[in-house]
């Protein structure tokens, strides 16, 4: 069921991955600014109450051109990259410009586009370092208890003809985004328009081929990600089905995980080649798939023993000496049964059930647990059931 599962997700999180990448990501609110011109903002990422953390935020201008790039300093993680060979960016032939900018997009067509103009790029690199806070005389006013100088820049994004800055500074308080506004905007309206001006024919040639490879790709691992969370709930915390010693299955799950997760690795490389967001790929890859990967592996493995094993079964019994409710936070109840040890061995000390079976469970009955081989040697309960305590008068 789970496998259906998986494949109704797939389409589902590819569709919804193109969505937020080509939809408008700005929801239009009315803020009262000390510049002309049409700008919003918003805050893109929330930490509560507290005003000792920062915030990101996205400020925004038009801009009436096709072009689809993100812009920004360069990363230790991207030098390493392409140290690796992993990734690769395109380069502008200007050196000030190479050292201080990162284009993250695999067309080269945008990339020779935005060449063109040598001095828009210049401003760009500006308006990362905050040349014009650092030049204004807002630089260093305070609004309430912060200044903007303490306000990083992290990015330039152009998409959905709009151009979008974003940037870390405190938690909002009255005042503080119009004095931000005021010192960036007509810089920003200047970029915007520059890049507007830019001669651009045909525009086909300026689409961004990596967006559906890395939907697809992501799309993949977050539904492979999704089907082993709930495999993994109703293997270990529903199903009766359990393998008495489940730490055993790790010498085949190891294996077949680690190889399916470098064939993933191997096979998203082969994809994407090496364009300018590879190495971010590869580590949402390497990271959600990784542990999806196990995951699923365990449960192959699992259900390979189970279900190929024709071996008749063995009755034990053992007697239940201790029930524990196990509750936590932010993951479901465990139900466990504590049993007195059996003189061959076969049952462990405790095991998991589900409510209805714990519910039903009293101390000092005993469990009647049907084991089987398992056709790849780990041994595994096919069944349980009670025998009530007779009670005396």
């Amino acid at each position: 069921m789970w496998v259906y599962f998986g494949l109704v997700a797939f389409p589902v999180f590819f569709v919804y991955n193109l969505w937020e990448r080509y939809k408008s990501r700005l929801r239009w609110q009315a803020m009262p600014g000390f510049v002309t011109g049409k700008f919003q903002y918003k805050a893109t990422t929330l930490t509560g109450h507290s005003d000792h953390k920062p915030q990101s935020f996205e400020i925004a201008v038009a801009c009436k051109s096709p072009l689809q790039f993100t812009l920004r300093p360069e990363k230790p993680s991207d030098l390493r990259a392409k140290k690796w060979g992993i990734s690769a960016e395109y380069q502008f032939g200007i050196p000030e410009i190479d050292r201080q900018l990162y284009l993250v997009c695999d067309n080269k067509n945008v990339g020779d586009a935005l060449a063109k103009d040598p001095e828009v790029l210049l401003k760009i690199c500006g308006l990362l370092n905050q040349e014009a806070i650092k030049n204004s005389n807002l630089g260093q006013s305070a609004v309430g208890k912060w200044s903007l100088s303490g306000t990083h820049i992290t990015e330039l994004e152009c998409i959905n003809e709009h151009l979008f800055l974003k940037y870390v500074s405190p938690p909002d308080s009255p005042g503080f985004h119009d004095k931000f506004a005021a010192v960036i905007v007509p810089n920003l309206a200047e970029i915007s328009q520059r890049i507007s001006d830019i001669g651009l024919s045909p525009l086909s040639k300026f689409n961004d081929p990596f967006a559906i490879k890395a939907s697809v790709i992501l799309s993949f691992v977050t539904a492979s990600a999704l089907v082993a969370y709930f495999e993994f709930y109703h293997r270990f915390l529903v199903s009766a089905t359990k393998i008495i010693e489940p730490f055993s299955l790790l010498k085949l799950t190891l294996p077949l995980g680690i190889a399916t997760v470098l064939i993933l690795l191997a096979l998203t490389k082969f994809l994407l080649g090496r364009g300018s967001r590879s190495h971010l790929v590869l580590l949402d890859v390497l990271l959600i798939g990784g542990l999806a990967f196990m995951v699923n592996s365990y449960v192959l493995v699992h259900d390979i023993n189970t279900e190929f094993d024709r071996a008749p079964n063995v009755t034990r019994i053992a007697a239940i000496v201790n029930k524990q409710e196990i509750r936590r936070r932010k993951s479901p109840t465990t139900h466990k049964l504590h049993l007195a040890a059996t003189p061959d061995g076969d049952l462990p000390n405790s095991i998991v059930v589900d409510s209805r079976f714990y519910r039903d469970a009293a101390i000092g009955d005993t469990l009647i647990a049907k084991i089987k081989p398992g056709w790849l040697g780990y041994a595994w309960i096919e069944s349980l059931e009670i025998e009530k305590a007779i009670e005396t008068k």
